[in-house]
């Protein structure tokens, strides 16, 4: 099994004041999305089991799947990336590999995280290959990547 260094995750705005989750490893940035489920599929792909989360200025060690408590209620602050981080709660409680059927955009999700992290990163792979559909689902969910810059 690979020995991954636990990623970090912050936050930027975009032009329209859109928070951008930026995940990164060792310090540098390897996914930006303003989707939660892609940065959750990408910590996924890593098989991470924790997430440092710097929020509102305060850095904060998450474990996946996040839950929303209320002890780690107040790491949130109600913040303008609040929704952003319940999502990503939602969203890692997903098993990429094997989703929930009535999760259309799981798959796509997890392939675009694969596709954009850095191989040596990626631990889990999908077991199958693309359909013939990714290449138009992967440049529609690429409006919603920032880094890599596609």
């Amino acid at each position: 099994m690979k020995n991954i260094p636990t990623p970090s995750l912050s936050f930027y705005k975009n032009s329209s004041g859109i928070p951008v989750g930026l995940l990164k490893s060792n310090g540098k940035p390897i996914l930006a999305s303003t989707h939660p489920a892609t940065i959750a599929a990408a910590l996924f792909a890593m098989n991470m089991e924790k997430c440092e989360l710097t929020l509102d200025g305060m850095v904060n060690e998450i474990f996946l799947p996040f839950v929303c408590t209320s002890e780690n209620a107040e790491i949130i602050n109600f913040s303008l990336e609040e929704k952003f981080v319940l999502n990503l709660g939602i969203f890692s409680g997903i098993d990429f590999l094997n989703p929930p059927a009535f999760d259309r955009q799981a798959e796509t999700h997890f392939r675009a995280a694969v596709h954009h992290l850095p191989k040596n990163l990626v631990v889990k792979f999908p077991a199958s290959p693309a359909p013939k559909s990714f290449k138009k689902e992967l440049k529609e969910r690429n409006k919603y990547i920032y880094f890599p810059y596609c």
